[in-house]
């Protein structure tokens, strides 16, 4: 994956969970068109930028413990 496909990638992904959109690992996934394991990658980039990222079991989403802006 280059720069530009892994910053749109990114980016949707930073837009799900800002709009507390994703869903669970899979749902969220398949709307990326992405497997489990590189949406956990994704995760873990989005936490390496600084983003708190949880996981809500009773709603299942994922979403930002504290305001987090992702240059587009």
């Amino acid at each position: 994956m280059n720069f530009y496909d892994k910053h749109t990638l990114l980016s949707r992904l930073h837009a799900f969970i800002d709009l507390k959109a994703t869903g669970t690992a899979d749902a969220c996934a398949r709307r990326l068109q992405i497997s489990r394991a590189t949406f956990y990658r994704c995760l873990d980039d989005l936490r390496d930028f600084g983003a708190e990222i949880d996981y809500c079991t009773m709603t299942q989403l994922y979403y930002y413990r504290e305001d987090f802006n992702f240059l587009s």
